[in-house]
This record gives C-alpha cells, structure tokens and sequence, in this order.
C-alpha cells in the first residue's frame, strides 16, 4: 500500500477530498438566475428541474400508450382537452396497489436513511469505513 494512503482515509477518500469537492456546482434555480432562495429552490430546483420533465413524460406515455385504449372505453365524453385530461388522470390514478407500494417504498427508504444517521452519530462514523464499530476488537 503506497504511503499516502491510510486505513483511516483510503483511495476513495482522497478521490473526493482532491477531486469531487474542488468542481464547482450548479443547481438549476442558479442558473435560472433566481436571487430569492425559495423560489430558487421550490421553481427552479423542484418545478422545472424535477416536476415538469415528470409531468412531460407522463404525458408522452399516456399519448403513446394509454390514449387509445382509453378513448376507445370513453368514445361518449365529448372531445376536447378536459377528455385528454380525463384520460391522463386516469393512467396516473389507475392501479391503486402500485401507489400504495410506492408510497410505503418511499417510507421505508426514509426511514433506513434516518436510522443509519442515527446509528452513524451514536457510534461516531462520518464515512463507510472512518471507524471499527464499538464492539470489534483487534485481531492479533
């Protein structure tokens, strides 16, 4: 093993502490120009970076895949854009089950990130790998 690297601070370490931390980062809501920070975090990071380019896939989904079949159940509604929303609700609230699924994904992964902090601030970890947990010994 070279000198500079450690079992306290290995390659990987040093790739971010050399490397990733010095580039310089951008968010969306920055480059959007917005100088309140919550506009530039609610409009420019969440909306146009997160929640329109979500809605513009569902809508190309629902154009190419759902349309039809849709249409072709409710040829009785009049035409028009209310029809087109109708049917796009329709996909996005279509399968109960799959809703429930990702909302309980969702908890559980948060409640994971919040127990691993919590387990990371009880046993003084800052990294994967910074420290031997408590109860492992040295071997001889």
């Amino acid at each position: 093993m070279p000198a500079q690297l450690t079992a306290t601070q290995g390659w990987y370490d040093q790739f971010l502490a050399g490397y990733i931390w010095d580039l310089k980062g951008l968010t969306v809501g920055e480059a959007l120009g917005f100088a309140d920070p919550v506009a530039r975090v609610f409009i420019g990071n969440s909306l146009v970076n997160a929640i329109l380019p979500a809605l513009v896939l569902l809508a190309v989904i629902y154009r190419f895949y759902y349309r039809k079949g849709w249409l072709r159940k409710h040829a009785d509604l009049p035409p028009g854009p209310a029809r087109e929303f109708a049917g796009w609700w329709s996909m996005v609230t279509a399968s109960r089950r799959t809703a429930v699924a990702g909302l309980v994904l969702g908890l559980a992964a948060g409640l994971q990130m919040w127990v691993m902090q919590a387990l990371q601030q009880k046993f003084g970890i800052a990294n994967a790998g910074s420290s031997s947990p408590p109860w492992a010994s040295p071997r001889a």
